[in-house]
């Protein structure tokens, strides 16, 4: 009789992590062997802790997948379409990435254990290799000389704020659809930072 195929550690994180966004951090780890179809035991020989497992199944990027985008510089098209493009790929990756900070939140998991430095860590970065995409783009002469770093931290903020109230509120809230959303914060932001023989 041929041996049951053994479930990836890859599989097992990706039910775990289902688990811990439906149910919290204080979802038990029977409740998650039960689903994965192992033992306590053998759940815990496979990754030790269920600190452990958490922070492997919640799965924090190293750096935020529109970072490598942006270190990319910018490209030939209008500034709004780029802006746009960027805002969409951000909004995507805040709305998986708040429900995760939120459990390991409620863990009472803080940047600070996540990161061992927090100058250089994820968040910080993406902030920094946006910064320097606007920079680009004011050494081009495509955009106004403003404060670039106030300008990438006001940008992502409100997105992140996007992701957050939809995550703790839900959709409901909400009085526009994303595109539309998206479409007022790089209009308004374009209108801040577009040249002045741009200007209307």
């Amino acid at each position: 009789m041929a041996r049951p195929r053994q479930m990836t550690d890859e599989a097992i994180l990706e039910i775990a992590r289902e688990c811990f966004l439906e149910h919290g951090a204080s979802v038990s780890t029977r409740t998650i062997a039960d689903r994965v179809g192992l033992s306590q035991p053998a759940l815990f020989k496979r990754f030790g802790t269920k600190l452990a497992l958490m922070l492997k199944a919640i799965g924090l990027a190293p750096a935020p997948p529109w970072a490598a985008q942006c270190a990319l510089g910018p490209d030939d098209r209008p500034v709004p379409d780029q802006l746009y493009d960027l805002a969409s790929h951000m909004l995507g990756f805040f709305t998986r990435m708040v429900p995760r900070m939120m459990v390991l939140r409620s863990h009472g998991i803080t940047p600070a254990d996540l990161f061992d430095d927090l100058e250089s860590s994820p968040p910080v970065r993406g902030l920094q290799v946006f910064r320097q995409w606007l920079d680009v783009l004011v050494e081009q002469g495509r955009m106004r000389p403003v404060d670039t770093t106030m300008m990438a931290a006001t940008f992502l903020g409100q997105i992140q704020s996007r992701a957050f109230i939809q995550h703790t509120f839900g959709h409901h809230l909400a009085r526009e659809d994303d595109a539309s959303f998206l479409r007022h914060v790089v209009d308004v932001a374009w209108h801040g930072i577009q040249p002045t023989e741009c200007a209307p």
